[in-house]
């Protein structure tokens, strides 16, 4: 969220507090388990979806991506929109419950149930086997 995509509007929503995901902050830090690898694409993000203002669907479909495995923090706000954006786009998507976190529990488990029975599948990451991919 940096200052170039910043409106009005959104810079209103955090006036009383630190507009998250601000370059140079750590809140724009990889978690040290997820640092990208060199060959990893980055996308970077402006609003709550993934999908809004970036390049995320060409570059899923350019690389024949149908099934998508989520999880982030803000499961209610971020995560929320994100599964919803792809599930929009004819994803097939799974939340992968422990791989997500909020700052209210309540507000985490409706959107869990929202996205179970609207939006995809919700799971344990432990529960998903992924097949390697064909090269």
């Amino acid at each position: 969220h940096d200052e170039a995509s910043t409106s009005p509007l959104w810079a209103g929503k955090y006036e009383d507090r630190p507009t998250p995901c601000r370059p140079g902050t750590d809140g724009a830090k990889f978690a040290s388990d997820l640092d990208a690898e060199p060959d990893d694409v980055v996308v970077t993000k402006h609003r709550y979806s993934g999908f809004h203002g970036t390049d995320l669907d060409a570059i899923l479909r350019s690389n024949d991506v149908s099934e998508l495995l989520i999880g982030g923090v803000a499961t209610n706000v971020c995560v929320e929109s994100t599964v919803r954006a792809a599930f929009d786009r004819d994803y097939e998507v799974t939340l992968l419950r422990d791989c997500t976190g909020s700052t209210e529990d309540d507000l985490r488990e409706s959107t869990l149930r929202n996205v179970a029975g609207h939006f995809g599948t919700v799971c344990e990451s432990d529960d998903i086997t992924l097949d390697p991919p064909e090269r």
